[in-house]
């Protein structure tokens, strides 16, 4: 039996200590019976059920099963179900996420989704949209946004920490509206500024100085507790979470769709011819702005006809999008320009080198995150 995750019930104080000594031998009965006993995510509910009913100061730690392969072993214990033990301390570093477990006087809720689309088939209730794949995997959607206060940015202080000074998360907001109520319910003062891509929230993680070593997406502001869609710290999002881009552009970005070229080399595509004599070859045009594409298509409609303005959301799409055209296009015009009624282009890319060199990802290597 195997999974992408397991994970241990905790209740603050072992979490603390957990975090403050970097290991964890386990409770009373982990120590009793030789291993730390962890669930499935489909095991959890039980586990709460006969364990740990009515508590509210519980927290649910995700463990890769990845890293302590070596020493899980599954194992039939309740219902005969194989369940996941682990055969040694738990450690900080196995830790992957970590997510409060409420208890409304009911049943236990999740404060904050862990796996999409199983959270309601398990009993346990989801507070937002998916933010993870059932691998953990953060599903990262630019634009980010944060609050931008004198020198520094807004955090908020843990103050369920017993390590001094207290530890801080960095609150992210997924769209610029829900950072505005953000603050406006805590009646302050600062900028919002935008994270348009991985590069730009590597270079601003990187740049974060203790004691915030955390960040939060979507903080709850009644709550004393730091909750969100998602917490991370910022050691696992450079590590693990961050895709750099390597596009030359922030997206999204614009494409033209005439139906007119429905049934060109082209795909439909609206493009700008270049060449001389016998060898002329077809760029797409691409527009790094919506208005820039929208003065453009207002100009050449006279000619082209109706033409579809649609907007291409991340890298992999576009990328998607100049593959399925194959041989049928030479590379991409970006922002062209009508003047005096000639389609005009300052920088024009080759289809082979943006595919190989730009429309790529990548994570910054280790190195680059040593000391936080």
């Amino acid at each position: 039996m195997s999974t992408n995750w397991v994970y241990k019930i905790m209740t603050a104080g072992q979490w603390d200590r957990l975090r403050t000594d970097g290991v964890w031998a386990g409770s009373e009965v982990d120590l009793r019976d030789g291993f730390v006993h962890l669930s499935t995510w489909e095991q959890v509910p039980g586990t709460l059920e006969k364990h740990f009913g009515g508590q509210s100061d519980l927290q649910l730690v995700g463990v890769p099963e990845e890293s302590v392969r070596h020493e899980l072993r599954w194992e039939v214990s309740r219902g005969g179900q194989e369940f996941p033990h682990l055969y040694r301390e738990l450690r900080r570093a196995d830790v992957g996420n970590r997510r409060a477990i409420e208890w409304d006087g009911t049943r236990h809720r999740i404060a904050a989704t862990l796996i999409s689309g199983r959270l309601e088939a398990s009993g346990l209730s989801n507070n937002d949209d998916a933010a993870e794949s059932d691998a953990g995997q953060l599903d990262l959607r630019y634009p980010y946004y944060l609050l931008h206060h004198g020198q520094g940015y807004v955090s908020l202080v843990d103050v369920q920490s017993s390590i001094e000074p207290r530890p801080q998360a960095l609150a992210l907001f997924s769209t610029y509206q829900r950072a505005a109520e953000f603050l406006e319910q805590i009646a302050g003062f600062a900028g919002i500024k935008a994270i348009r891509n991985g590069r730009e929230l590597h270079w601003l993680l990187t740049s974060l100085k203790e004691p915030v070593a955390e960040t939060v997406l979507d903080p709850a502001v009644d709550r004393p507790e730091i909750s969100g869609t998602w917490r991370r710290t910022v050691v696992e999002l450079l590590r693990r979470h961050i895709e750099i881009d390597n596009s030359p552009w922030n997206y999204p970005v614009f494409l033209l769709r005439s139906g007119r070229l429905g049934e060109t080399a082209n795909g439909g595509w609206s493009s700008i011819q270049a060449g001389a004599g016998s060898h002329w070859f077809s760029f797409v045009v691409l527009f790094t702005g919506e208005v820039l594409a929208e003065a453009y298509r207002k100009e050449i409609e006279p000619e082209d006809g109706w033409l579809e303005l649609v907007t291409v959301p991340d890298m992999r799409c576009l990328r998607e999008r100049l593959v399925e055209l194959g041989a049928g296009i030479a590379g991409i015009a970006v922002n062209p320009t009508v003047d005096g009624g000639a389609r005009k282009c300052e920088k024009c890319l080759e289809i082979g080198r943006l595919l190989a060199h730009y429309l790529t990802v990548g994570r910054a290597p280790d190195e680059d995150n040593e000391g936080f």
